[in-house]
């Protein structure tokens, strides 16, 4: 009678799938499962002990003492019948007397086992990997003590053989994460190219403007006329050198509103020769660029006219909500709007570029008298953000 392998269990592919999940076949020995066959081959007094896995034609020892072989064919492993009772140590005490083992030529042949006993390496799964083995050349028997440490250590292979699966996965987290922050970077460094060029598109677009107006200014005859293009390319040009000194920063962060339209009200003060400074205040508020400039366009003509208007103290308030501008408030002490006026039937070129603005920006805008009935408040109030 010829000697045949052990039967296939049910979902046998899934347990090969987990173990070569592992990483682990034909991997060079370590010292964590030599000193479980150390251990074993000495707690049982045996002269062979294998961390034996078992793959789909084969089963391949990741540890060994007493044997030569790195592995066998599947059909004369004695592992392959431990596979069928995963919460059992499979004993064969002589296999010369065992109907599955005594044609084999393991049992024929060298070695030569007469004796086997191996505990089944079993994950959290349920799937059961190989075992943890013992051998010997003679018939024999394990005392309870014996079979109870064999399987404490094949209970320690299959946390290893886990520990080694858990590891495996967070080093492709880590190389995922890894990919995740260059494509990051990547990003970021191309939104920070495209900021630097559209500030610098912004930079020349001020400039044309500011140019055209200044040819505007020198052609026109009628003395009002060409007084209120001069202070149209002076607000432009303010605008444009405190843009200038944010590009010129390149921080790649987004400005700071509060920050920019101070330094945009100390350069129409300066450009103005108006003497007392615009008080601006506000939280850090982080805007982009295009909106920034919409903002500076509005300030610049709010501010321009309290000056043009003779206010003594001109002030700019803002005010955040959930990281955003929410209101702009600016206010002087001078003589207030004509009763009657609103920003929405004012004719002028300078309201109809601050209504235009705000539609730009979602806002509505308004002026009104100061509380005591002197001076101007206009308040540029944001709608809120769409859901």
């Amino acid at each position: 009678m010829s000697h045949c392998g052990a039967p296939i269990p049910e979902g046998d592919q899934a347990r090969v799938d987990a173990l070569h999940r592992l990483d682990v076949l034909d991997t060079l020995p370590e010292p964590a499962y030599d000193d479980i066959v150390a251990l074993a081959s000495h707690i049982c007094g045996t002269p062979i002990a294998l961390v034996s896995l078992v793959d789909t034609e084969r089963q391949w020892f990741k540890a060994k003492v007493g044997l030569g072989a790195q592995e066998t064919h599947r059909d004369l492993a004695f592992c392959g019948h431990a596979l069928l009772l995963p919460t059992e140590v499979t004993v064969v005490e002589d296999a010369t007397l065992d109907p599955r083992f005594r044609e084999s030529q393991l049992v024929l042949g060298p070695p030569y086992i007469r004796f086997y006993a191996g505990a089944p390496i079993v994950t959290t799964e349920g799937h059961v990997l190989g075992t943890v083995c013992v051998i010997d050349t003679v018939p024999r028997l394990l005392r309870a003590d014996q079979l109870a440490a064999l399987r404490s250590l094949a209970r320690q292979a299959a946390q290893f053989l886990q520990m080694r699966e858990a590891a495996k996965v967070s080093q492709q987290m880590a190389i995922d994460l890894a990919a995740t922050v260059r494509e990051r970077d990547a990003a970021l460094e191309h939104a920070a190219i495209m900021s630097r060029e559209i500030d610098h598109r912004v930079m020349n677009s001020l400039q044309m403007i500011s140019a055209l107006l200044e040819m505007q200014s020198q052609q026109q005859k009628n003395t009002d006329a060409g007084a209120a293009l001069r202070r149209a390319v002076g607000s432009v040009q303010a605008i444009a050198r405190v843009h200038q000194q944010i590009h010129l920063a390149e921080s790649g962060e987004r400005p700071d509103a509060t920050a920019y339209l101070a330094r945009l009200c100390e350069e129409c003060s300066r450009v103005f020769d108006h003497g007392a400074p615009v008080m601006v205040e506000g939280p850090v508020i982080h805007v982009e660029t295009d909106d920034l400039v919409s903002l500076g366009l509005i300030v610049n003509e709010l501010v321009t006219n309290s000056f043009k208007h003779g206010a003594g103290h001109v002030g700019v308030k803002l005010s955040a909500h959930d990281g955003r501008i929410d209101r702009l408030v600016v206010t002087d002490d001078g003589p207030g709007p004509p009763e009657g006026f609103t920003l929405q039937g004012g004719r002028g070129l300078g309201m109809r570029v601050v209504r235009s603005l705000a539609r730009k920006l979602g806002a509505d805008v308004s002026l009104c008298c100061g509380p005591s009935g002197h001076g101007a408040v206009a308040t540029l109030q944001m709608r809120p953000a769409e859901a």
